[in-house]
């Protein structure tokens, strides 16, 4: 608005003394003006409405103070929505032993979504994902998915990880966690993990292919 006005200000002042009408030119300066502060208005508008990705250190600070409960053995799938000053959202899920009373692993999920909301004015929702801890063949084959996605890609990860194991195959079902703009197909990635595995059993893979949102 001042630049604006300013524009209109020097047309008046300047052109009687010119001899010569600025009021077209100082159109166009205004103008350019006005449009490079609508363009302003409508990307922080668009972000707002897109959604954009959340600071990292807040999700840092997030998934720290959930890790800080030692029924919490992991937390993936972290989305966080800002609605303006003290109205943020987040959810996740976390790996929690399947072994477990459910209602005692339950109660810890409660304590977390108080404490980060009242230590960051957060509404956070967990989801729980049971895994099964302290199975031998489970941790066999979750140490050899672990190795062979750290050599294909170490920008890779995965969770949700268990088996359903028979004689001669063993499925081995897991979230795999790959950048949006990963181009391999999921018949390219089974194969490559298969050729990364080795294991007296057959392997059969049920994937989800995922993707880092936070």
């Amino acid at each position: 608005d001042v630049c604006g006005t300013s524009a209109v200000l020097v047309s008046t002042l300047i052109s009687p003394m010119l001899h010569f009408n600025l009021d077209g030119y100082m159109g166009v300066v205004v103008s350019g003006i006005i449009l490079y502060g609508a363009y302003g208005l409508l990307k922080d508008m668009i972000n707002s409405l897109l959604g954009e990705a959340p600071d990292p250190k807040l999700v840092h600070e997030i998934v720290t103070m959930i890790m800080n409960h030692p029924a919490i053995l992991g937390v993936h799938d972290m989305m966080v929505h800002n609605y303006g000053p003290n109205k943020m959202f987040a959810s996740a899920h976390v790996e929690v032993d399947a072994s477990k009373d459910i209602f005692e692993t339950h109660d810890h999920i409660d304590n977390i979504e108080r404490e980060v909301k009242e230590k960051m004015n957060i509404d956070l929702v967990l989801h729980m994902d049971p895994v099964k801890v302290n199975d031998p063949e489970t941790e066999f084959y979750r140490a050899k998915v672990a190795k062979a996605i750290h050599q294909i890609d170490k920008t890779w990860g995965f969770h949700d990880f268990r088996i359903v194991s028979g004689p001669t195959h063993v499925n081995l079902v897991f979230d795999l966690v790959v950048p949006f703009e990963e181009s391999y197909t999921e018949k390219q990635i089974e194969e490559m993990l298969l050729n990364h595995i080795h294991s007296d059993k057959k392997i059969y893979f049920v994937l989800t292919i995922d993707h880092p949102y936070a």
